[in-house]
């Protein structure tokens, strides 16, 4: 199944939106919060990239999920590191 999110972010403390070798992205951060969520790797697809620095007050990001994996735990709190 797909999923859009709609989604802003203070881009202040991530090297864009991207995911990089050299620093965090959003996208790595969202990817890491639903595999906890999901207990499967999940790819995300962007609708556009920001730089480093960069805040986005609309972002549209893409998820596939399978469907079997929709079944989770709303107690699990995420934070990041």
């Amino acid at each position: 199944m797909r999923y859009f999110f709609h989604i802003g972010y203070s881009g202040t403390h991530y090297k864009g939106w991207q995911r990089h070798p050299y620093g965090v992205g959003v996208q790595q951060v969202i990817e890491d919060c639903l595999k906890k969520i999901l207990k499967q790797p999940v790819a995300i697809v962007g609708c556009g990239r920001t730089d480093a620095g960069v805040h986005a007050s609309q972002f549209f990001p893409l998820a596939r999920v399978c469907s079997s994996c929709l079944f989770f735990s709303t107690q699990l709190y995420l934070q990041h590191e």
